[in-house]
Parts: structure tokens; C-alpha cells; sequence
């Protein structure tokens, strides 16, 4: 049985890809070469040290060292005529601006967009990444890190908490602070089509923060950004638990919208939130990948099994899914929930699998979403009506499931509902916001998400050689290795043009008009009509049918109520000790420093004064030590890391046993260990 609205998108799905056949190429005027034959001709005509590039040949030199790595370097040098590594690495200091953890670079931001020639408006997006747990010293600025910092009035860490100039304040609170287990980064993006992210505010945490921080540091910085003229569209997260309940508790709701009953949240919000589709649809997906029966739709039943009784009983090459598709452990990758929203396989199972009308409606509504955030080759009407068509299904089935099952286990998770009903909102709430601001190129769906997030992390673990097997850094690599990766974002963006980068798609395709209010409430109620009429296949009647909105207003929790006076530099209490550096530095004894310490510190002595501390042993004897090494002493190193990205590489290798062997053989055993030793170690 056909759904009602499957015309509808299939005209839009044959637009998309008559959009994206059309791709251009540079690739006949090969700019790399030309790129080393202007190099070439520079450094014959001079002598080696009076050479002068240009920025855009800095870019790509440096582009390179940095993709492929020192030792690659080394081979071109050899071989080509490059850039060398000392001056790369001046372009990349003069490029870039080192931030320290905590700190909002306002100032830096402001830079960035006044020189690109963007406007000072832009949109946050975070996210977290899991990093190896160990305590390191960093000599830039004095201090370890690591560790959790305690969070200010703002919601912020504490400046200045984990300084090393005093080893014995240094042992106290090594011993009072956990390690931090994650990375927290926030990213701002300028409302320009193909704008590199930069990164504004970076924090280790243990993730046991909550959502009064979380309002808390977003107030401060927005109205930090404010105060320096830097407008704030919207804010992105993932769906994480502290976030999606900071946002519900900043939103303001009203009973009666001009848009009708079925809009719930009110126009004048401070910034517009969103959720990330792809995280929503992969939270839906693992609801729906359960065991069979688990959800309830009507009469029908979305479930696994329809899909799976594809792959049992029809070939691969007629709906293009294969087992490990539908394995439920795999849960971060996006890839097997693209695959089921395949508007092919939809329509074979659809035609194939009797009984499947539940898992069809499902999987069409959770298309529609995905390309209402994702295609650029439609309309916003269009976008807000698949949207909207998408979060009045789950409105009205989850209604449904509470009236009759009276908890929402048959249903999707209250998670995922909640991120409909913000980006179903937010996204008129932006059509709106530029189209009364005169601004239509600043309607970007493709930056209201934490997809710009996700990608600064993938650039952090490419940024290896194809000998480096490591999977997680520490938090002191990660914060190194921020600054390159925004270099890398910025050369990508600024050389667009000339040269074809793997990252960069076509330009965003924005549509000069936006909407009416008329016309958005038209669109919003020819998708309740449009919602209603597929309920009534699927056996829920239109007597049972509410698309009343879940989400309530607190009432408890306002922008005003959080946002607080400037943050101190070091809160009170925590006096910075600057000993080391004066004429008569301070000695530390060892006994103080070290447990269980006795006889004489087994440590090399330092051949310089810088970032060293003067400890005194049992035997009376004072010896500079450097601050790292002493450091290293008071910890137990680093911790394992997750082996989740291992685990899913091994998932897709070991697939069946050796010929003649079984996977429970131990020379088997033996042999599959031998060959994963690289990976993990």
C-alpha cells in the first residue's frame, strides 16, 4: 500500500539527484603542478634564505606537511622543490592563535571574521570526544592539564586552578580532582555558505556537569559575544542530557501562536535551538533495531524484523542491505541508518514484506527529516513542511502510546521526541528571524547541527601518518592539535576555488525568498492533513488522533536569571603562587611531594631554570628537576583508552572462521590476536 505523501518526496528525491549530477572539476588545470613550478622558479632565481611566497603557496605547502606528516615532508624535499619546514611552521603560528583551556577567544573570533569579510553573526555548535586519561605538564602556560577543573559562577572552569608554580598546591589537588575522560569543544560558525568553524571555547570535563552550568555558559557567552558586537543566531548540540534540557528550560512556550495551536514555542527567544538530525535519526534507528514487537504503531508493529526478513529471503543487489547493516551494536555509525532510509529499499520492502506498513511509515517520516536538514536542493517551505509532516507523526504516535500503553516504551524515546519538537520549531523560527532581518543567504540548515563538530574530530584522528594506529589523544594533544585543525579548515575554505579539497562540496544553494507566515501556517496544517490520513491506514482513527505538544514551559529557568557579572581571572581563594622566577625561588621537600618517599629522588637533574622546580631530599641535597618530570612521577601515567572505534573495526574483519578452523580453535585464537596487535597497540 502506498503512503500518501510518497509522491510528494519522489519528486523532490529526482530534483536532488538531478542536482547533484552536476558537479565541476578543475582538475584540467592541475594547480598543483603549476603550484610547484611556481616554487621551483622562486627558488632558482634566489638564494635559499631570500626566497618570499605568497600566502596562498604557504597554504598549500603547509596544507600538505600537515596531511602527510614530517617524514613525507623529509621525501619531497629530497625530490621536489618545497616550502621548508621552518617557514611552514611561521605561516602556521602567524596564522593561528594558541587559546587556553576555558577561555572564550572572543577577540580572536572577531578577527577571524572581520578578516575573511563575514558578518559578525554566527552559530555555536558542541559536542565531546573521549580522550586518554593523563595528567601532563604544559609549559605554555604553566600549568597541567588533565584534570577537571571545578566550574565558576559562569559555568566555566576556574582560570588559573591547575597552576605549577607551586608543587605542593600541585599535589593537593591531584589528589582532590578527577581526571577528565572527555574534551569539550564549541565551535562558531559564520552564517556563510562554505565558512570555515572556528574554535571558540574548549574544557576537560568528567561529563558530570548539568544543565544549570550548561545555561550558565551559554549566557555568559553570548552575552561576552554581545558586548564585542557578535550576534548569535542559534546554538547546536548532539542530544546529550545536560544540553537538550537547557534548551527545553530556556525555550518559551505559549498557548496561542499566530502560526495556529499546533505551533507551540513563542517568537521571542534569545537564540534558536537545534538538535542534530543525524543523532536523532541514529536514536530512532537503535529504538527501532530492538526486538520485534517492542514498538506499537495502530495495528502495526515498526520493527527489525521486516528488515531482516529482506536480507534473509532477497538478494542484496534488489534493496542493498546486508547483515551487518542491521547489527545492533554498531551504535555511532550513521551508515546503516542512511541505508534503511534508502528510498528504494523502503520501496521494496514495502512491496515485498507483508505486514510492514508500520516499519514503511517510519522509515519514510525519518527520510523526510534527514533531507529536510541535509538536501540543499530544495525549497524552505519544503523543508519545513517535511519537517513538520515528520514531528506531527511522532507527536500524534506518541500521544497515542501514553493514552493507551500509558508509558512511552512502544514509542520513540522521549530523547529523540524532544529534539523533533526544537528543530521542527527552530527551523521556522530561523526562516523567520532572516527573512525579517532581510538576510534570506543567512538561512544555512546546514549549520544547525553539531556536524561541524564531528568533523574537527575526524580531522583530529586523521591527523596521523598511515603508521599511527592510535585512536585516542590526551587531552593536552587534543588542545595541540586544535590549532591545526582549524589552519587545515581555514586553507580549505580560503583555496576553494583554485584547488579541490576531498571536504568541500558545492556551494550552499539559498533560496532568495523565505516564506510568509501565511504560508508556513499552511504548510504546517496540510501536514497535520497529510499526517492524519496515514494514521487512518495504519488503524489509528482521527477520534484518536492529538498532535497536542509534550514539551512544557519550567517556568524556573530564564537567560536573565543566570546571566552574572564578568567572570574574575582567579576565583577567590585561589591566590596564584609566582615563586619560580624571583630571586630567591622556593625548595619543595620530596618526602612532602612523594608517598612513601625515602633516600634520594631517582630523577635526571634539569640542565636548564625554565619551568623546573628545587626539591630537597632526605639527605639534604637540592636538585632541579624539570616540572614534567616531576609530574609524571605524582601520577600513574596513562590510563586505557576506549576501545570502541577498535571494536568496530574488528566487527567488520573477523566475518567468518580460517578454512578448515574454527573462531573457537585456539591456534585460531592465536592467530586472529596476532594480526590485531598493530591496531590496538
Amino acid at each position: 500500500m502506498q503512503l500518501p505523501f510518497k509522491t510528494k518526496f519522489g519528486k523532490l528525491e529526482a530534483r536532488s539527484s538531478e542536482a547533484n549530477c552536476s558537479v565541476s572539476s578543475n582538475r584540467a588545470a592541475y594547480p598543483m603542478l603549476q603550484h610547484y613550478r611556481t616554487i621551483a622558479k622562486k627558488q632558482a632565481q634566489h638564494e635559499r634564505r631570500g626566497v618570499r611566497y605568497t600566502d596562498e603557496e604557504k597554504d598549500i605547502g603547509l596544507y600538505n606537511y600537515m596531511m602527510a606528516g614530517k617524514r613525507y615532508h623529509k621525501f619531497l624535499v629530497g625530490n621536489l622543490p618545497v616550502i621548508s619546514r621552518s617557514t611552514l611552521s611561521r605561516h602556521l603560528k602567524a596564522s593561528t592563535k594558541c587559546i587556553d583551556e576555558g577561555q572564550i577567544d572572543v577577540a580572536g573570533l572577531k578577527q577571524y571574521l572581520l578578516q575573511n569579510g563575514y558578518p559578525l553573526e554566527v552559530m555555536l555548535s558542541e559536542d565531546g570526544t573521549r580522550v586518554m586519561q593523563q595528567v601532563q605538564y604544559d609549559s605554555r602556560s604553566n600549568t597541567i592539564t588533565g584534570c577537571v577543573a571545578p566550574l565558576d559562577k559562569t559555568g566555566l572552569p576556574t582560570q588559573a586552578y591547575f597552576n605549577a608554580s607551586n608543587a605542593n598546591e600541585v599535589v593537593e589537588k591531584l589528589e582532590k580532582c578527577a581526571l577528565a575522560s572527555t574534551a569539550y569543544v564549541q565551535l562558531a560558525t559564520p552564517l556563510v555558505p562554505n565558512a570555515a568553524p572556528y574554535v571558540l571555547f574548549y574544557m576537560a570535563t568528567d561529563n558530570k556537569f548539568n544543565h544549570i552550568h550548561v545555561i550558565k555558559r551559554w549566557a555568559h557567552t553570548i552575552k561576552t559575544l554581545q558586548a564585542n558586537g557578535i550576534a548569535v543566531l542559534g546554538i547546536a548540540s548532539d542530544g546529550a542530557t545536560p544540553l537538550l534540557s537547557a534548551m527545553i528550560n530556556v525555550t518559551k512556550f505559549t498557548p496561542e501562536s499566530s502560526l495556529g495551536e499546533l505551533f507551540a514555542i513563542a517568537f521571542d527567544q534569545l537564540v534558536i535551538c537545534f538538535q542534530d538530525s543525524l543523532h536523532i535519526l541514529n536514536n530512532i534507528r537503535r529504538r527501532l533495531f530492538k526486538l520485534p514487537g517492542t514498538l506499537a504503531l495502530g495495528h502495526k508493529h515498526p520493527s527489525i524484523s521486516h528488515l531482516e526478513h529482506l536480507v534473509k529471503y532477497f538478494h542484496k543487489n534488489m534493496h542493498g542491505l546486508t547483515s551487518a547493516d542491521l547489527n545492533p551494536t554498531d551504535l555511532m555509525s550513521f551508515n546503516p541508518t542512511q541505508k534503511i532510509m534508502n528510498e528504494t529499499t523502503i520501496n521494496f520492502m514495502e512491496a515485498n514484506v507483508p505486514g510492514s506498513e508500520g516499519t514503511v511509515a517510519l522509515l519514510r517520516y525519518m527520510r523526510a527529516m534527514y533531507r529536510a536538514f541535509t538536501d540543499k536542493s530544495i525549497t524552505p517551505l519544503e523543508r519545513i513542511s517535511m519537517c513538520w509532516e515528520t514531528l506531527l507523526f511522532m507527536r500524534a504516535w506518541r500521544n497515542w502510546t501514553l493514552r493507551h500503553e500509558r508509558t512511552n516504551a512502544q514509542c520513540i524515546t522521549a530523547n529523540a521526541y524532544a529534539c523533533l519538537e526544537l528543530n521542527a520549531h527552530g527551523l521556522v523560527l530561523a526562516v523567520r528571524s532572516c527573512r525579517d532581518r532581510r538576510h534570506p543567504e543567512q538561512f544555512l540548515v546546514t549549520h544547525y547541527g553539531s556536524q561541524h563538530v564531528e568533523g574537527a574530530f575526524r580531522s583530529l584522528r586523521s591527523m596521523t601518518t598511515m603508521y599511527h594506529t592510535q585512536t585516542n589523544f590526551t587531552f593536552k594533544e587534543l588542545s595541540e592539535k586544535l590549532r591545526r585543525v582549524h589552519m587545515l579548515q581555514q586553507i580549505e575554505y580560503r583555496n576553494r576555488e583554485r584547488y579541490h579539497f576531498p571536504n568541500q562540496g558545492r556551494s550552499q544553494e539559498t533560496s532568495p525568498y523565505l516564506p510568509t507566515d501565511f504560508e508556513i501556517k499552511t504548510a504546517i496544517n496540510d501536514a497535520q492533513a497529510a499526517v492524519s490520513r496515514v494514521l487512518e491506514t495504519l488503524g489509528i482513527p482521527r477520534a484518536e488522533q492529538s498532535y497536542t505538544c509534550s514539551l512544557k514551559e519550567t517556568g524556573a529557568s530564564t537567560w536573565e536569571a543566570y546571566t552574572d557579572e564578568n567572570r574574575s581571572e582567579c576565583e577567590a581563594g585561589q591566590e596564584v603562587d609566582q615563586t619560580i622566577g624571583s630571586p630567591c625561588p622556593r625548595v619543595f621537600e620530596a618526602k612532602k611531594l612523594f608517598i612513601n618517599f625515602t633516600g634520594r629522588v631517582q630523577l635526571r637533574d634539569s640542565t636548564t631554570d625554565k619551568d623546573t622546580y628545587l626539591v630537597r631530599d632526605e639527605e639534604g641535597i637540592v636538585r632541579r628537576f624539570t616540572k614534567a618530570s616531576v609530574i609524571s612521577m605524582l601520577t600513574e601515567g596513562r590510563y586505557r583508552g576506549t576501545m570502541a572505534r577498535v571494536r568496530r573495526f574488528k566487527q567488520h574483519t573477523i566475518n567468518r572462521a580460517p578454512r578448515g578452523r574454527s573462531l573457537c580453535d585456539p591456534a585460531s585464537a592465536v592467530a586472529i590476536s596476532i594480526i590485531f596487535v598493530p591496531i590496538i597497540s
